[in-house]
């Protein structure tokens, strides 16, 4: 019997419960599975996309994760009402499935500058105090203000960082398409609330596979401007639900 891929979006998972024990957020995740999914299967696999690697390096969480799953996995698992235990596999993607031998660096990168950004005009609809506000020097700030101070070449693009994960929606996307080109391959689960993913849920539901999309967060809004882009014969094939 044909194994079920599960695709995860592990920056999608709220940061107390990833940087808790992988086990158990696996179980979590299986049990917001339909059970109508999981009773047509006896493998379950869970691919763990994220920014693995800053450089060539492990970054701390995938560090963190690895051991777990080389101690943890395959685990077996009996879903409610079931009498038979599936096999749980897990693994962190470091290569789309298309050229698992070619890994993917710099999916991680810390302290990016902020490119292109501009801030609303004061007053600000959440602000208590808009006559006295302490982010008063903000309104209308842009990544190229220029700083007030003479001869000063600082602007806040190079102030204003984030850390970001890298290629990862895309490496999902395309590991979709590479699973929609094996005949065993009848339907896809994929954890992530990010609408850069649904060009490979619409590959999917176009290729006859079907799709499970769950949001990791529990009460997640529908995004009903995507579901209007799947063809109405499709639309049966296609399930969406918040753990």
């Amino acid at each position: 019997m044909a194994k079920l891929c599960v695709l995860v979006d592990f920056d999608n998972i709220s940061l107390p419960v990833a940087r808790g024990p992988l086990q158990p957020l696996i179980v979590q995740l299986i049990q917001a599975i339909p059970k109508a999914t999981l009773s047509a299967y006896t493998d379950v696999e869970f691919a763990l996309y994220g920014g693995w690697r800053e450089g060539r390096r492990l970054t701390v969480q995938a560090q963190n994760l690895a051991p777990q799953i080389q101690a943890g996995f395959p685990m077996a698992f009996t879903p409610t009402g079931a009498t038979t235990a599936i096999q749980v596999h897990a693994y962190l993607v470091f290569a789309p499935l298309c050229t698992p031998t070619t890994m993917l660096e710099g999916t991680f990168v810390r302290e990016r500058n902020l490119r292109r950004f501009t801030s609303k005009f004061s007053p600000w609809a959440e602000c208590a105090a808009p006559n006295n506000c302490g982010f008063a020097q903000l309104a209308g700030m842009r990544h190229d203000t220029q700083c007030a101070t003479p001869g000063c070449g600082a602007v806040p693009g190079n102030i204003l960082v984030r850390n970001e994960q890298k290629m990862v929606d895309t490496c999902m996307v395309a590991d979709i398409a590479y699973l929609c080109g094996q005949p065993s391959v009848k339907e896809v689960v994929v954890f992530s609330s990010d609408a850069d993913i649904w060009p490979g849920i619409l590959l999917a539901l176009t290729a006859g596979r079907k799709v499970v999309r769950i949001h990791p967060k529990a009460n997640a809004q529908p995004q009903r401007h995507l579901h209007s882009s799947i063809p109405g014969a499709l639309r049966p094939a296609y399930i969406e639900l918040s753990c």
